[in-house]
């Protein structure tokens, strides 16, 4: 069973691809891939409810009423190995090129090298994809050789998910004439005829008046 409470028992590597939106729909780029070598140990998942606070007569603040959902975020932490402990299908490479790869998944240059902004990143891991923004990227390292570079790195990540479907504005149907119904007022009508009637005579005695 899966850390995650679904999927199959056949072992999965979780894998990290960056994608790109296409007319609405993500399109993951095959090419720009990373897979773990060693599947995260937890992987916590919080989802928040807002809500707008009422204040009641009593002074006293209410629950108020539901507002929205925040986006879900996701926690969990990798291992990253260059001590070749690890068996991999195309050879171990060392750690420094492993968390590169992993932060061109995770981030790409903004433009004039300015500094760096979050990829569109697909979690693909116990046959769930999760589409998610990297809120958060920590490197702890753990063992070093003894020219200093590093042997092994604990990468602590924090994502969110990205709304795949933004709500759309809800239109306000406006009912055929055939379906309305205008409830007559005698006491309005008769109100108007005088108005209208008083306002005829006026115009008629001035009109008298510059003859």
């Amino acid at each position: 069973m899966s850390i995650l409470g679904f999927g199959s028992n056949k072992k999965e590597f979780m894998t990290f691809n960056v994608f790109d939106f296409k007319d609405g729909i993500p399109e993951i780029r095959t090419k720009e891939v990373y897979q773990v070598m060693i599947n995260p140990e937890e992987f916590s998942k919080s989802m928040t409810a807002n809500f707008t606070q009422e204040k009641a007569m009593t002074n006293s603040i209410s629950a108020g009423r539901f507002a929205n959902m925040q986006p879900i975020d996701y926690n969990f932490t990798l291992m990253i190995d260059g001590t070749g402990v690890i068996p991999t299908q195309k050879g171990t490479k060392s750690v420094q090129e492993q968390l590169t790869q992993l932060t061109k998944i995770f981030f790409k240059v903004v433009e004039g090298n300015v500094g760096y902004e979050p990829n569109f990143v697909a979690i693909t891991y116990c046959s769930e994809v999760f589409y998610v923004v990297n809120t958060s990227f920590k490197i702890d390292y753990k063992l070093f050789k003894q020219d200093g570079s590093p042997l092994r790195a604990k990468v602590t990540c924090s994502f969110k998910s990205i709304c795949m479907k933004p709500q759309e504005d809800k239109k306000i149907e406006k009912p055929e004439e055939s379906e309305l119904v205008v409830e007559k007022n005698s006491a309005l009508d008769d109100f108007a005829d005088a108005v209208s009637e008083a306002y005829d005579k006026a115009l008629d005695s001035l009109f008298k008046l510059s003859v």
